[in-house]
């Protein structure tokens, strides 16, 4: 059979076979651009390249099998809203392709890792055929940046196709950063309650108490002007008082006592030397706090009416060798003592212990071995920042400093009202951004949702907090 029957040969058509069988034409550079086949290195160009080409309007060599898009937008609504977008890739029929095309993997590459993802895909390896597109759905979780880039790439059994690639840009608009005001509460009114133990044994600690206590007033009466103290005893079954009382010595006029009063520092004195020791005295410490808080005492016309004071902060402080063996579980006593104040005011109550220390108690000079007071702790732990010191330390000065400055210095617990993404927070007092070096400095409480400042950055009466920070996404 003749091909050219009658029709003499053509010259580009000899010029052309010559330049195949001796492989001895030229491109010009600026028409070289050879395809990539399975020999030569087809690793993706960097993403940031691969972007740049198509925004310059030059993309990628067009699939001639495999018609699949070479550049995809992905956007959100928001920084908490995903999207999804589909990639559909088809068989493109043209004239030489085979009837199937083997996918044989796929492959994604995204600058914020997890920003975007395949949701859903058939398992690779596949086939693509004629008729029967396939397709690619992708999840675009908004990273911290409003716009990040990646690229899809499937990989083919084509020679002269090798790999697929589409580039991929995905944007959201940028989150409004929200801003929660406070203000620190002005110098405040406290009420201190000092529960002691009335039993025989502790009698020794007397004069050491009375030491302690007038170091412990110093701090005190340099800070908070409107103050207030009573002293209880941890005996709930002595005869000679009625149980959750304030002790009232029998030279003193009232058993509470206030800086403004005249023999204050002679009265409160007194009252801390409790009168009728007993040797059956129980260690009922959590029991005497709940009947010195109840209804009955507390009322008008009760034997605590005027001590417990509604705008007043309480600081509950235990000093006892012994530790408490109330019959109830020390949370029934902290709710006991909640109910003094609303549940947005609970961070005003503060119990703080002296006691055996933990977890195997401790030696102490005078008393011997001091049992660990597992319940007493609890309690502290429970309150507002509560802190517990070791009857048993030889050196009060630094325990007395940092009791009176976390009793009668200000807030240091802040609650938000929405919840924040936590890696976005500034906080800000009196205009003045505070670092976040350490957790000495502040810290989130996520389970609790509030800003907490330590005891050295906690800020001054009546300045100004400012909290910045990108809400969380729901969940």
């Amino acid at each position: 059979m003749q091909l050219f029957k009658n029709t003499p040969p053509r010259p580009f058509v000899l010029f052309g076979l010559a330049c195949l069988l001796l492989s001895a034409c030229s491109l010009s550079p600026e028409s070289a651009s050879p395809l990539p086949s399975q020999s030569q290195n087809t690793n993706p160009p960097p993403l940031r390249t691969l972007h740049t080409q198509l925004e310059k309007d030059q993309p990628l060599p067009a699939a001639s099998c495999v018609q699949a898009p070479s550049f995809l937008e992905m956007s959100s609504p928001n920084a908490c809203q995903k999207s999804h977008h589909t990639i559909k890739l088809q068989h493109s029929e043209q004239d030489g392709c085979p009837d199937k095309i083997s996918l044989l993997d796929i492959k994604l590459r995204a600058e914020a890792r997890g920003s975007i993802v395949i949701r859903s895909a058939p398992l690779f390896p596949t086939v693509l055929e004629k008729g029967r597109p396939i397709e690619i759905i992708l999840q675009y979780n908004p990273p911290q940046v409003t716009r990040t880039q990646a690229s899809l790439s499937i990989f083919t059994d084509l020679t002269e196709e090798p790999e697929i690639v589409t580039a991929l840009q995905a944007t959201h608009p940028a989150p409004s950063i929200q801003r929660e005001t406070f203000r620190q509460i002005p110098r405040e009114k406290v009420d201190v309650l000092i529960v002691l133990d009335n039993h025989i044994s502790s009698q020794p600690l007397y004069q050491a108490q009375q030491e302690n206590l007038k170091r412990y007033l110093k701090y005190v009466l340099s800070g908070s002007q409107d103050l207030q103290f009573g002293v209880l005893s941890n005996d709930v079954s002595n005869k000679n008082r009625k149980a959750g009382c304030l002790v009232k010595h029998s030279s003193v006029r009232s058993p509470i006592s206030r800086p403004s009063d005249p023999n204050f520092l002679k009265d409160i004195s007194a009252n801390t030397i409790l009168q009728y020791p007993s040797q059956d005295a129980g260690a009922h410490t959590l029991e005497a706090i709940q009947q010195a808080v109840s209804p009955e005492n507390i009322q008008e016309g009760g034997c605590n009416e005027d001590f417990f004071r509604k705008d007043a902060s309480l600081s509950i402080l235990i000093w006892s060798p012994r530790p408490d063996n109330s019959p109830k579980g020390v949370e029934e006593y902290w709710r006991s003592i909640q109910l003094l104040k609303s549940s947005k005011e609970s961070w005003r109550i503060r119990v703080n212990t002296i006691v055996g220390q933990e977890p195997e108690g401790c030696m102490h000079p005078v008393l011997g071995k001091v049992p660990n007071a597992p319940r007493d702790v609890a309690l502290s732990r429970l309150s507002s920042l509560g802190i517990s010191y070791s009857i048993c330390d030889s050196s009060w000065e630094n325990a007395l400093s940092y009791l009176s400055a976390i009793t009668f210095g200000g807030k240091r617990q802040f609650f938000l009202d929405q919840r924040p993404n936590p890696s976005t927070i500034q906080v800000f007092v009196q205009g003045q951004k505070i670092p976040k070096n350490s957790d000495n400095d502040w810290t989130y409480d996520q389970h609790n949702n509030s800003i907490q400042f330590s005891s050295a950055a906690t800020p001054g009466f009546e300045n100004s907090i400012e909290v910045d920070f990108v809400p969380a996404c729901p969940l």
